[in-house]
């Protein structure tokens, strides 16, 4: 998630109306516990997309577009889409009408821009050649963790909470090769 969508949200999640939890009953089951925790710069010392590039441009064609190209595409799409959604949200936030729809109508709205960046990624065969394994290898021999982050994760899964690695960029694979390496 870029820096300028997260600002976004932020103010808007800021902005929605609070509400009050319902007493449970002192007999009533203990709520479960999710753990969701954000793979990229969370888990990761560092953004892992170069990784990513690595391992598919080891596969490429010399008439391969450049990565950067196609990030310069997405980022204008983004900001493109930014310039209008931006308004939209400070009036919400101003006038204290942010709802949960509108959040949703809001995320929804970058269908369209993620979809055309996979249109163009995969027009460019950027990928191409590039297999699950040879992601999962790409992770486990490049990408390190936090300091504390394997020992917080062991400890999640040894008390039993239901543990989810959320990422908006990588497959399974490659999160799975780093967490294997980790």
């Amino acid at each position: 998630m870029t820096p300028v969508r997260h600002s976004l949200l932020t103010r808007a999640f800021a902005a929605m109306p609070q509400t009050t939890a319902t007493p449970r009953s002192p007999r009533s089951p203990r709520p479960a516990v999710v753990v969701a925790v954000d793979f990229d710069k969370t888990l990761t010392v560092q953004d892992t997309v170069a990784q990513v590039v690595a391992a598919a441009s080891s596969h490429n064609h010399p008439q391969t577009p450049s990565f950067d190209s196609l990030v310069d595409a997405y980022t204008q799409d983004l900001t493109t889409h930014q310039s209008i959604w931006s308004p939209k949200i400070n009036n919400h936030v101003a006038t204290s009408s942010v709802t949960a729809g509108f959040l949703q109508t809001y995320l929804d709205s970058h269908r369209t821009i993620e979809h055309a960046s996979l249109a163009r990624i995969s027009a460019s065969k950027l990928m191409a050649g590039v297999s699950r394994k040879d992601f999962s290898i790409a992770a486990s021999k490049n990408v390190c963790f936090q300091p504390g982050a394997s020992t917080a994760l062991r400890r999640f899964l040894h008390l039993r909470l239901s543990t989810y690695i959320v990422s908006v960029n990588w497959s399974e694979d490659f999160i799975r090769g780093a967490l294997h390496a980790n």
